[in-house]
């Protein structure tokens, strides 16, 4: 039988819910941290098959050794990706990647929304957690330095801006870093991001945070048959 882990489920529009963008905005706004290797393959598959259902790809990994984790965050129009989500988006997943087979050996398939603490990929994304604390990292160093940490401060043409809390005298708080420059950003899990998911969960219909039945469906993968492969992992 397939394992199971726990799944968060979060509305990703940090302040509100997505005003003002169309499907087709929704699916072509491009995504700006993304894979690299094998990850860009598995991406460019998946992303058609998600859209076809009405998802968009927040990020694709891949980890671990011997049996590894294929893990694939994705999320609706509003920004939430339930349980019933995962269970749509899961078999046709599953059947584009037996079909071109891009992973060799066994690894286990998890489909998940992107959580609380979520990855940020897209300009919408720093734009709706503006005033939300966030990690950034760039590709390579700028005047000296990789790693940033602050409240994000909304966008600037194609930039995002990050208030750090501590700067050299002098030195100026707000910086600009160019999108293109990221290699990886997220939300910080902190006492200010929990309670701007609970206050959007009040507005929802059920409260995700609270529901201690939400779980993560994974499917081992492996090059041979699936059958063998859920009988050798119990």
């Amino acid at each position: 039988m397939p394992k199971t882990a726990p799944l968060f489920l979060f509305d990703q529009n940090c302040n509100g819910a997505r005003t003002g963008t169309g499907l087709s905005d929704f699916f072509n706004e491009k995504r700006y941290v993304r894979e690299t290797g094998v990850e860009t393959r598995i991406a460019e598959l998946c992303a058609p098959v998600a859209a076809s259902l009405g998802y968009r790809l927040v990020r694709v990994r891949l980890t671990g050794k011997g049996v590894k984790t294929l893990q694939i965050m994705a999320e609706n129009e509003q920004g939430e990706f339930t349980i019933t989500d995962c269970e749509a988006l899961s078999p046709d997943l599953s059947a584009v990647l037996d079909l071109d087979d891009p992973i060799q050996g066994e690894y286990f398939l998890e489909v998940s929304s992107p959580g609380i603490d979520r990855p940020l990929v897209r300009l919408s994304d720093f734009e709706r957690c503006s005033g939300l604390e966030a990690k950034i990292e760039t590709r390579q160093p700028i005047n000296g330095r990789r790693r940033y940490r602050g409240a994000l401060a909304g966008t600037h043409g194609d930039h995002v801006i990050i208030h750090l809390p501590e700067q050299p005298d002098g030195a100026d708080r707000k910086v600009e870093i160019a999108l293109s420059e990221l290699s990886d950003a997220k939300l910080i899990l902190n006492d200010a991001l929990l309670e701007a998911a609970r206050k959007v969960q009040e507005n929802s219909d059920q409260n995700l945070l609270d529901d201690p039945n939400i779980e993560l469906i994974e499917e081992p993968r492996s090059e041979v048959p699936q059958e063998t492969v859920r009988k050798s992992t119990g």
